[in-house]
């Protein structure tokens, strides 16, 4: 029997989950609803590089057949959005709500990295440019594997690619650090 009772009519709703605290957490959620919906190869790729003196950041996202790329970027905050604006706009990747909420949108500049791993990479960025100025590449990778030690790679190429020093971890964090130690010697500073 319905009488005038408001709960009668009322749509329970579930509470969505909390979005990501950081659009880098947001964009590796993202991927790794691609590989669970999608495609089981999903990769992103950001790149930062020395270009006349000063640092530009490139970023690319490819699964299946799919693949989208920015370049030229003055930060990875700046082109970790044109990236998302790019898969945004010619690919649908989330049909309900509760999985939208993982889009690396609307985090500013100070919400795309933690403290940490943000100071990770300033200074790997920064005793990269003093030892190698003008002469060096940042590769990091990110791929939504079930191995977290395998999830996140970082790859510095310097003096004309002859240096090739890697790192990688479960978390941003962890690739610079590894990284930072693997490349201490060609920096000229001791390892831990």
């Amino acid at each position: 029997m319905t009488g005038n009772n408001p709960m009668d009519s009322t749509n329970v709703r579930r509470p969505l989950p909390p979005r990501p605290a950081t659009g880098l957490l947001a964009w590796q959620a993202t991927l790794g609803h691609i590989s669970a919906r999608h495609s089981p190869d999903a990769v992103l790729r950001l790149t930062a590089r020395s270009r006349e003196a000063r640092m530009v950041w490139s970023a690319s996202a490819s699964w299946g057949a799919h693949y989208e790329a920015v370049a030229d970027h003055p930060s990875l905050p700046a082109a970790l959005r044109a990236l998302w604006d790019e898969v945004s706009r010619g690919h649908r990747i989330f049909d309900r709500a509760e999985d939208a909420v993982k889009m690396p949108v609307n985090y500013n500049d100070a919400e795309w990295l933690d403290m940490s791993t943000q100071e990770a990479l300033q200074r790997l960025l920064w005793v990269t440019q003093s030892a190698f100025p003008g002469d060096w590449e940042l590769l990091l990778v990110y791929q939504p594997v079930d191995n977290a030690e395998h999830r996140m790679q970082a790859r510095l190429l310097a003096k004309d690619k002859t240096i090739a020093v890697g790192g990688r971890g479960p978390t941003l964090l962890d690739a610079c650090r590894t990284l930072f130690r693997s490349a201490a010697p060609y920096f000229g500073l001791p390892r831990d």
